[in-house]
């Protein structure tokens, strides 16, 4: 049961890296790689889907962690 926890807490980490370093389309970072325009319709739909994905990973996260420590 660990080891299918610790998996899952390595795939929520790598996804909220991954998703915080694209998160901002307007700067000159990882964000501009991949043209994520054409994925999305407009702006405002990619900034709140990635929210919505950041902050989801974010608790899946803690979560993963809070339980891993308390094992």
């Amino acid at each position: 049961m660990e080891q299918i926890l610790k998996f899952l807490w390595y795939i929520s980490t790598i996804i909220l890296v991954f998703s915080i370093l694209i998160h901002n389309p307007k700067s000159e970072g990882l964000g501009t790689i991949g043209s994520q325009n054409q994925f999305f319709s407009n702006t405002r739909s990619t900034e709140n889907t990635l929210n919505k994905v950041t902050w989801l990973f974010l608790a899946l996260f803690l979560l993963f962690t809070t339980i891993l420590a308390i094992n």
